[in-house]
């Protein structure tokens, strides 16, 4: 599947059609693109293992990385695609800046917030919890229907 949105680094085509389905859904803006990559070693990152994680690519704003841990069953991974897509959505829409999280604190709706240690009580977490069950069932119809 060749999609000019969605550059697959990954050797799973079903990545691929949940992300591009999701940047749908969610109305994405066209100049959004997203490569997904598999991590090299399962990532641990604040106290957590984490299975798929966004963050903006560092030498182009339209550009989001999404990167997937190759171990976790697709059964498992769409809805946790899901739960990054909308963080995709977050930043792209201006409202989630993660590009100083690496000191300790990220940019959610104009003010800066803690960002360490990891917590799902985190508002722009919040959000992508309560949103992403709703997703992935519509991602998954539009998957089935194909």
């Amino acid at each position: 599947m060749e999609n000019k949105r969605v550059e697959n680094y990954t050797r799973n085509p079903y990545y691929e059609q949940v992300v591009s389905a999701g940047l749908t859904f969610l109305n994405i803006p066209e100049k959004i693109r997203v490569q997904i990559k598999q991590f090299i070693n399962r990532l641990s990152t604040w106290d957590c293992q984490i299975a798929a994680l966004a963050q903006p690519c560092p030498y182009d704003e339209n550009i989001y990385e999404l990167y997937v841990d190759p171990a976790v069953p697709d059964m498992e991974i769409g809805e946790m695609l899901a739960h990054e897509l909308i963080h995709i959505e977050q930043m792209a829409n201006g409202r989630l800046d993660l590009r100083p999280a690496d000191k300790g604190f990220v940019i959610w709706e104009g003010k800066e917030r803690t960002a360490t240690p990891y917590s799902r009580n985190f508002p722009w977490e919040q959000e992508a919890y309560k949103r992403m069950g709703t997703l992935w069932r519509d991602i998954r119809k539009s998957i089935r229907k194909k």
